[in-house]
């Protein structure tokens, strides 16, 4: 028997084994789901392909740009891009689907009616038919690392292309991978494009089996500010998050386990030098909001919720705003004078420092910052961010900045550039998805009304020539042969 004969039958093999695995998991964990979503308000249905009406009736004549992210970070990554997609392919519906009632709250709270939500359906196949057959998806946008098999195999046999951006894969994932190869071989290479973060992401993706001109150098979303946000005065800024203008603002954001008693020992020491300074303490985990609370109360210091803020309290005469919500300190970065980030006084590794420096914040940050992925020696190297070994150095870094505004803002412009330098994954992300769906062929997209439930599918669409070019579009082939697999399917109910 041939290789690739072995490697095929490996692959169903492992697909066959995956999807009885999948209803198995689909229908013992029915009463967990029931219970958990029913906490956080509803929508275990969804997860078994219910899709509302109201967003049905949206979807149903032109299909929609389907958007899926696991949970908090991977929103914040998406929303910066839809606005870009939406400017594209305008007739389409936007749909977000999450896995987590905290990702849900968090797409709510940023995209604000910019987009439908729903849970992402279980990845049996029949289930995952259900939900596409009601929301025909005329594209998947997958944030970072969202490898389900059955999604991703039902898209492509629809008709859709499937994009990935802002991707990565550890070594050690790729490692795990590896194991089941042929399985990963057919997943990839049913994605029409893999936006990854370097070269070594992309280097890891084909390794498993991806083709080598469906893997493209992107560079990391994160760069890019939110929609916005970055144009709008400080003053706006604070106004829109309640925050006094007239107050030095210092955010400690992604605290961890330990962290906390020495950014509250570093106010301490800098609230001495600085009248009137306000902290913004945002831990990592909202869940740990009452246990930082009483610990900043029990060290004498007036602390106000942010819950209570947004129910109408004043935040007059208080020392330390702690941030107990989700999804809002990237907005309180950008409202400071002084950013701290978390994760990097314990051996955490260190959270994301670009964050406030997009916004033209200086960055402190502690020795353990080996999970930043460089963003560390970046601003280190621009003199747009300050390491600190502990609460007294970072107290006095708190009171030498804020005093010296100057100094402040400086190297407040220094982080801003330096995450400017780093830009450009966004326009190419743009630029892929222009090609993945056609847009800028001869034939015009916005004119076609036959996306429907009752008109051809996606992999009807034609692919021209490109208007802007005068070549073909990307993958033309591998468009015709979606197609032609989609004809072959006859129906959605069969797929």
């Amino acid at each position: 028997m041939s290789r690739g004969r072995m490697s095929a039958l490996s692959a169903s093999l492992l697909m066959g084994i995956y999807q009885l695995f999948s209803y198995l998991i689909a229908g013992i964990t029915f009463p967990y789901w029931l219970i958990r979503d029913g906490r956080t308000g509803g929508g275990s249905s969804q997860r078994y392909g219910t899709v509302p009406g109201e967003i049905r009736q949206k979807t149903d004549r032109f299909g929609c740009i389907w958007l899926h992210a696991a949970s908090v970070g991977e929103v914040g990554v998406l929303t910066r891009v839809i606005p870009h997609l939406v400017s594209q392919t305008p007739e389409l519906e936007v749909v977000m689907t999450t896995m987590t009632s905290t990702g849900r709250d968090r797409a709510r709270q940023l995209l604000r009616g910019q987009a439908n939500h729903l849970y992402l359906p279980l990845d049996a196949p029949a289930i995952v038919n259900r939900t596409i057959n009601l929301l025909h998806p005329q594209v998947l946008i997958i944030a970072e690392t969202e490898l389900w098999p059955n999604l991703i195999r039902k898209v492509a046999r629809y008709g859709a292309p499937i994009v990935m951006v802002n991707a990565r894969l550890s070594a050690r994932a790729s490692r795990r991978y590896r194991l089941v190869r042929p399985g990963m071989e057919r997943i990839l290479n049913d994605i029409s494009v893999i936006c990854v973060k370097s070269e070594a992401d992309r280097e890891r993706f084909i390794a498993l089996g991806a083709e080598p001109g469906s893997v493209v150098v992107t560079g990391d979303l994160k760069y890019e500010p939110l929609p916005g946000v970055v144009d709008t005065p400080i003053g706006e800024r604070r106004n829109d998050l309640g925050l006094p203008t007239d107050r030095p603002v210092f955010t400690a954001g992604s605290t961890r386990q330990g962290e906390e008693v020495i950014v509250l020992d570093a106010y301490e020491r800098a609230a001495r030098r600085i009248d009137d300074l306000l902290m913004v303490v945002a831990p990592r985990y909202p869940r740990r909001a009452d246990e930082v609370f009483e610990l900043i109360t029990g060290h004498g210091v007036r602390c106000l919720r942010r819950t209570a803020l947004l129910e109408g309290a004043s935040a007059e005469g208080m020392e330390v705003l702690l941030l107990d919500t989700i999804g809002e300190l990237e907005r309180f970065f950008a409202a400071s004078d002084l950013a701290f980030v978390g994760g990097s006084l314990v051996p955490v590794g260190g959270h994301n420092l670009l964050e406030p420096a997009m916004y033209g914040v200086p960055v402190l940050f502690g020795p353990h910052t080996g999970e930043t992925a460089g963003a560390d020696l970046l601003l280190l190297e621009s003199s747009g961010g300050m390491r600190v070994d502990d609460g007294q150095s970072l107290g006095d870094a708190i009171a030498g900045l804020i005093s010296d505004e100057s100094k402040r803002l400086v190297m407040g412009e220094s982080a801003r550039e330096a995450v400017r330098q780093g830009r450009g994954a966004l326009d190419g992300v743009v630029e892929h998805y222009r090609r993945a769906l056609g847009v800028g062929i001869s034939e015009v997209r916005a004119a076609r009304t036959d996306r429907g439930s009752r008109g051809p599918r996606a992999d009807d669409m034609v692919i021209g020539v490109d208007a802007d070019s005068g070549g073909s579009g990307i993958d033309t082939d591998a468009q015709k042969g979606r197609a032609d697999q989609g004809r072959a399917d006859q129906g959605r109910a069969d797929l």
